[in-house]
């Protein structure tokens, strides 16, 4: 899915988990809950009574992914897709996704390692900025 470059409103970054990526860095005990906020977070935003006054993006490491979150949160055509990698991405990509966005909401994980690269990017583009995370490494 390439990137549309018109800018959205709300940015949400890692909805879809990655298991595979952190069964290298932490042992899980259920790993069912991966994915599980950025999830929560599009399906409230999406069936939010507002909605029509946002635009809503969402971000996942692959294109099945968010093909598979689109039909798993009934996603239209209007919620804006975007693949992103923090994995693998350069700065530059990851800057080309989050620059106009006012909002970005990122539940990347782990924290540590895949989210230097958007609180670089939002440092830059926007005057506040809102970590939410239990990674104390990142702290």
């Amino acid at each position: 899915m390439a990137y549309n470059s018109k800018p959205v409103d709300v940015l949400v970054v890692g909805v879809t988990g990655a298991v595979d990526f952190l069964l290298n860095y932490i042992a899980l005990s259920d790993q069912r809950s991966i994915g599980f906020t950025g999830k929560l977070i599009v399906r409230y935003l999406h069936a939010h009574r507002e909605r029509s006054t946002f635009t809503l993006g969402v971000t996942a490491r692959s294109t099945q992914k968010l093909k598979q979150l689109a039909v798993d949160l009934g996603l239209g055509s209007d919620v804006r897709q975007v693949v992103l990698n923090l994995a693998t991405s350069h700065e530059n990509e990851v800057e080309r996704v989050i620059a106009g966005a006012r909002v970005v909401i990122n539940t990347v994980g782990p924290f540590y390692p895949t989210s230097l690269p958007v609180a670089r990017c939002v440092t830059r583009f926007l005057s506040l900025v809102l970590v939410l995370t239990s990674s104390l490494f990142f702290v």
